[in-house]
């Protein structure tokens, strides 16, 4: 119920039918090419290491692209969406719903932090911001999926790892944002 009424009570630009799937298939079009060039580059060069894989993912970027363009509802909607196919798209054995779980929060924080960004510093800052969050996601997934944290951070270097991903994904999402969404405003008006 709860859910429901917030998609209802979020506004919804004026964009007919047409822009909104044209912008959406475009969007989604990307973003699966995105995630399957990531995954190349996972198993390239991290060995096909699933933490590596969801920490250099940029999940939120196409649902902040969706709110920016189509408004909050198409964002969360994108989200959801994003998340539920992340883990389809790449090969985490026996770790899919965890990876839902770190889609699904990467992508929903990721829209609250971008939601009211507008100028370029905001962007930035947001990207700042979601950079952490994929830090302090990362590092309960990493716990999760081992199930005990002295085992999880037996690894040298586990943190600088984390965080060298965390902040290319955050920060590379706020600059990709700010590229993207003219060239997207431009060409669906």
């Amino acid at each position: 119920f709860c859910f429901g009424y917030s998609i209802y009570k979020l506004h919804l630009l004026q964009v007919n039918l047409f822009q909104r799937l044209m912008i959406s298939s475009v969007l989604l079009i990307i973003h699966c090419s995105v995630i399957l060039y990531f995954s190349y580059l996972n198993q390239k060069y991290n060995n096909g290491d699933a933490i590596a894989m969801v920490c250099m993912s940029p999940l939120a970027l196409f649902p902040i692209i969706a709110l920016n363009l189509m408004g909050g509802r198409a964002g969360i909607c994108t989200a959801i969406l994003v998340s539920i196919l992340f883990p389809l798209q790449i090969s985490i054995p026996g770790n899919q719903i965890q990876a839902f779980y770190f889609a699904l929060i990467i992508t929903i924080l990721g829209l609250a932090t971008f939601q009211h960004a507008r100028r370029r510093q905001d962007f930035l800052l947001s990207g700042i911001v979601l950079s952490a969050i994929v830090f302090f996601s990362a590092i309960l997934y990493e716990i999760d999926i081992h199930g005990n944290i002295s085992i999880a951070f037996d690894q040298e270097n586990i943190f600088a790892k984390f965080l060298l991903f965390a902040v290319c994904n955050g920060l590379g999402t706020g600059i990709v944002c700010l590229v993207l969404l003219p060239l997207f405003e431009t060409l669906f008006n």
